[in-house]
């Protein structure tokens, strides 16, 4: 089982990883489902928001929601 920690490190990888998708200016569907099954697999972070975002195409409003989700 992961822990709540582990889930941690991995979002700030993906807080990373959104950041550079911002940056590169790349619309890649394909980027952002592995973000959303990233994201899915979270057991200990409520990252619904986050998925929501992404869903909706806004990479930037995802990262921003993470970044709430870990100062929580």
């Amino acid at each position: 089982m992961v822990s709540k920690e582990d889930e941690i490190e991995k979002a700030k990888i993906l807080i990373n990883v959104m950041q550079q998708y911002i940056i590169s200016g790349i619309d890649d569907q394909k980027i952002i489902n592995n973000l959303i099954l990233t994201l899915k697999s979270f057991k200990r972070l409520d990252v619904e928001q986050v998925i929501k975002a992404l869903y909706d195409r806004d990479v930037n409003k995802a990262k921003e929601e993470l970044i709430r989700v870990l100062r929580s």
